[in-house]
């Protein structure tokens, strides 16, 4: 190739293969000796080789099923299986019609579909591999009926300590809205609203809070022109048990992705574990663990996904995905 020699051959019929050429053009062409030594080249062939089609990534989503009903106001847990034969998965983004809900960058594939209204819904996946193709899933239909009363404010029921949790007045209590004082009773350490969601406000709940009252004042532009509306809050008891195992399986943390309960057996001695949200508020926390003893939590955790955070005593940590697909 050029004049870089492939390869040779001694008996006819003369061949040589060349394997693994890169893209681009080449000048190829073949040399004789003859027994005295003398030789002849022949006329150059161009060839050119052209790279291979990027293959689009494959993309399925698993949970929840086709034509599943959910009650309003109610938490979807979508997870997606998705791979790409000739590189890897960049992300997976989860779609209610054309409306894009969220994106996970990293399997197991999943985001979590809170507060959800009453009505019909078409979900899919898109998977986008690292060389940018896209392949959306088949659609999966689901519907979410009527439930109950909605809370005015909605939230979580309890903050453990340095916790950050977000609540949010309902919709049906926003009609004709046009000012929201939020407050909270007990201590905390900062409360905001984001920006352009002047009806959902973040609570850091600090070190020292003990219990209290979540409350929004809403001014109206009719009738009932000023309304009050309060969430109590309580200290949340992490249910945690713990107990000597004597065979360790090879994970932590089982069953994972579950409708109920994890399990967590210390394989070396823990000094804390923390569950977190995609938020990175904390949900349940416990201490010293000796190697072999059993946890179990998170029986009262919604569906969605959670991050375990585990610190060893030797100073390591370890991080593991949590899917809770039920309540």
């Amino acid at each position: 190739q050029g004049t870089t020699k492939l390869g040779e051959d001694l008996t006819a019929p003369y061949a040589f293969t060349w394997s693994n050429v890169a893209a681009g053009s080449y000048a190829l062409t073949a040399k004789a000796t003859d027994n005295a030594g003398a030789t002849s080249t022949s006329a150059v062939v161009n060839v050119t080789v052209t790279a291979p089609a990027n293959q689009s990534p494959s993309v399925s989503l698993t949970s929840p099923a086709n034509n599943a009903s959910f009650t309003a106001s109610a938490s979807i847990a979508l997870l997606a299986n998705a791979s790409d034969g000739d590189g890897s998965v960049s992300k997976v983004e989860f779609f209610q019609g054309t409306t894009k809900l969220g994106e996970d960058l990293t399997a197991p594939y999943a985001f979590t579909w809170s507060n959800v209204a009453a009505g019909s819904y078409a979900l899919t996946a898109k998977a986008t591999d690292n060389l940018g193709a896209m392949t959306t899933s088949a659609t999966i239909n689901v519907t979410v009926n009527g439930g109950g009363p909605v809370a005015d404010i909605s939230g979580p029921d309890c903050a453990n300590t340095n916790a950050v949790l977000t609540y949010e007045l309902s919709a049906a209590n926003r009609a004709n809205a046009t000012s929201y004082s939020w407050w909270c009773t007990g201590s905390t350490a900062s409360l905001a609203s984001p920006a352009g969601q002047p009806y959902k406000t973040t609570i850091d709940f600090g070190p020292w809070f003990s219990g209290g009252q979540v409350c929004v004042g809403v001014g109206y532009s009719a009738a009932p022109w000023h309304k009050q509306f309060c969430k109590t809050v309580g200290r949340c008891t992490a249910r945690l048990s713990a107990e000597v195992w004597e065979e360790l399986p090879t994970n932590p943390v089982f069953p994972n992705p579950t409708p109920e309960g994890f399990t967590f057996v210390a394989d070396h001695p823990v000094r804390s574990l923390r569950v977190l949200d995609l938020l990175g508020r904390e949900h349940v926390s416990a201490g010293v663990l000796e190697m072999g003893q059993r946890v179990n939590f998170g029986e009262r955790l919604e569906a969605g996904s959670y991050t375990l955070r585990i610190e060893y005593t030797d100073q390591t940590r370890r991080t593991v995905k949590l899917m809770k697909t039920g309540r």
